[in-house]
């Protein structure tokens, strides 16, 4: 998704997940960085289902090395 820098419905795929007890991870390695504008918030619309977030700062934010940060909800769902 990438290359044509698509987005996932995220409020329609939240609720599934949570009901199903799926693990919903956002990939926005690419787009994410773009997050900081207004004027593409809305794109984050259904964020709170998410389980994870991830984006890549050296893509758009002008970091000068490979940087990836990521979020989770609940840090003890990645621990033992």
């Amino acid at each position: 998704t990438t290359p044509c820098c698509s987005f996932d419905k995220l409020l329609e795929l939240g609720p599934i997940c949570n009901k199903e007890n799926i693990w919903m991870h956002i990939d926005a390695a690419y787009a994410g960085s773009a997050f900081i504008c207004p004027e593409f918030r809305h794109l984050l619309n259904g964020v709170e289902f998410a389980d994870s977030f991830n984006f890549n700062p050296h893509k758009w934010l002008l970091v000068n090395f490979d940087c990836s940060a990521m979020w989770v909800k609940k840090r003890s769902d990645l621990i033992g």
